[in-house]
């Protein structure tokens, strides 16, 4: 059976798409001096008026004060400034977030490049893209693989959401808490409870036919987004590189180690076979249901695993310096946790979980389970600091 023979096409008639970020955070850094921020001023104005920051009543965690960003009369994005410890973050870094409906207008990517070079500020890592692929009949996919009509491939996990007739109303592949994960539901239902009319809009200026609209979510956190080759956040509002990272990761492809060149297949989040006897996935039919010619989608370079496993072995080692610093209340432990999450772009991952494990220390203290933590011998090799555990519950 020729490769074509193969596949089964589930792709609509006349298909039509739309593709967008629906989110985009990072951390950011400035070589201007931001001394000023910590007067915490309900007004600053700069670029001749063309930027506002005004003065939130909120902030996120980590950092002491909020703003929202007016650039060229219009609400355009939040940062948050003055971070509370400087052994997680430096004095000069904040958190950027792009509000939501800017997103879905033309060329906000040059409009951010923009406010950066004004204001002096850079991109030290990004923190989290989502890219939403709005079209028809994505629900009518998953469907099929909650009545068990076709299979996915690969070991990510699956979990539905049925309305109280059992009806497939949306689904989560991989895990929420996971670096990279897909969620699919009706979006036009969803616009009838947040109202968000811009989004409407964007459909019509796509060409899409509003009604019943169904959204393919993928959420990439920093570590997924480390895996592509070259990513350039200047290019998030161009449709094709969208798609083109969106592909990426939904299908099975090529990923390569950077250090040996060494070349793997890995599996896509999004790889489906009709069910049929055969215990060999390879020999059963696989199923497409997006046009990709219609959007450009064309699959990116991605590094191996080896990195993503290298990386997440470094966050295991500063989840170590936190809870010795916990334990010891010795700050040259979490100097070293916020060393390593620095190097290796995660400096928003360790705030994020700072105080959950500050919480999961103290109940564990409370419950007598923390004898582990004080067997652990120091010492120095090359300047390094090696920590050595007997034992590890982490």
């Amino acid at each position: 059976m020729s490769k074509k023979a193969n596949v089964i096409n589930l792709t609509p008639v006349g298909s039509k798409y739309a593709i967008t970020t629906d989110w985009f955070s990072s951390i950011l850094s400035t070589f201007n001096p931001i001394s000023d921020f910590e007067q915490a001023l309900e007004k600053y104005e700069y670029d001749g008026g063309n930027i506002i920051l005004k003065k939130m009543k909120f902030s996120a965690n980590g950092f002491k004060y909020g703003y929202e960003i007016i650039f060229r009369r219009k609400p355009f994005a939040w940062v948050h400034v003055c971070p509370t410890s400087e052994m997680i973050f430096s004095k000069n870094q904040m958190k950027f977030e792009l509000l939501n409906n800017i997103h879905y207008e033309i060329g906000w990517c040059s409009e951010l490049d923009y406010l950066l070079n004004a204001m002096g500020w850079k991109i030290d890592n990004v923190s989290r893209v989502d890219i939403a692929l709005d079209g028809h009949k994505f629900l009518e996919i998953m469907t099929m693989l909650f009545d068990k009509k076709i299979e996915k491939v690969g070991k990510s996990s699956i979990q539905f959401f049925t309305n109280s007739k059992m009806i497939l109303e949306g689904c989560d592949i991989g895990k929420r808490s996971s670096d990279k994960w897909v969620t699919c539901y009706n979006k036009s239902k969803e616009l009838e409870q947040s109202n968000k009319f811009y989004i409407r809009k964007s459909w019509e200026r796509a060409g899409l036919d509003t009604n019943n609209v169904h959204r393919l979510e993928l959420k990439l956190r920093n570590n997924a987004i480390k895996e592509i080759i070259d990513f350039d956040w200047r290019k998030l509002d161009n449709f094709e590189y969208l798609a083109s990272i969106f592909r990426t990761f939904i299908e099975g492809g090529e990923k390569i180690n950077g250090d040996t060149g060494e070349v793997k297949y890995s599996k896509g989040l999004l790889e489906f076979v009709m069910k049929d006897e055969q215990k060999n996935v390879s020999r059963k039919k696989k199923i497409t249901f997006i046009d990709w010619n219609y959007i450009g989608g064309e699959k990116l370079d991605r590094l191996s695993t080896k990195q993503a496993n290298e990386v997440w072995s470094m966050k295991l080692t500063a989840k170590r310096m936190c809870w010795i610093y916990f334990q010891t209340n010795r700050e040259e432990f979490l100097f070293t946790a916020r060393e390593i999450a620095f190097n290796i772009n995660s400096l928003q991952w360790l705030s994020d979980k700072f105080d959950s494990w500050k919480e999961d220390f103290e109940m564990k203290k409370l419950n007598g389970k923390l004898e582990y933590i004080s067997k652990y011998q120091r010492g120095f090799a090359n300047q390094q600091l090696i920590l050595k555990d007997v034992e590890s519950y982490f």
